[in-house]
């Protein structure tokens, strides 16, 4: 099964972005944007399943881009690109719902790593999610039959 959706780079240096891009555009479609009304209007307009927000932009954070992308979709996946420094912080963002975080500078291997174990993740969770809803279709298997099922 072929990936579906985009992953969109949110950083405001062209330097980081062209390089992610670079990295991610011959795995993905890969969309960029420099701030935080051009990422929210590609959530909007394109099928968008991952975004790589910078963590300290200047009109907004990491941390806020992930609140209001959750809000918008609880279905996008987040993985916070900080630089050394804010290492603790993006850490930190983990517990608040992202899936990772990149490190700057960018090796190539680590970045296409945590985007694909993300990727590897959403296609699983959809694919779980889909056996449920067949499993609680009615007269397929009873509540009980279902939690054995998951637990095994």
């Amino acid at each position: 099964m072929a990936y579906q959706g985009g992953v969109l780079i949110v950083d405001d240096k062209i330097v980081s972005r062209e390089s992610l891009w670079e990295i991610l555009s011959p795995l993905y479609e890969a969309f960029t944007a420099q701030d935080r009304e051009e990422a929210l209007q590609a959530i909007r307009n394109k099928e968008i399943n991952l975004v790589t927000p910078d963590l300290n932009m200047p009109d907004l954070s990491g941390t806020d881009v992930l609140e209001e992308i959750k809000g918008m979709s609880a279905d996008i996946d987040v993985i916070i690109v900080t630089g050394q420094e804010g290492l603790k912080n993006a850490q930190e963002a983990m517990n608040d719902g992202t899936v990772g975080f990149i490190t700057k500078p960018f090796n190539a291997t680590d970045v296409v790593d945590s985007v694909s174990k993300a990727v590897v993740r959403r296609e699983f969770n959809q694919k779980m999610g889909t056996l449920i809803q067949k499993l609680k279709a009615p007269g397929v298997a009873e509540e009980e039959e279902i939690e054995k099922i998951l637990l095994y």
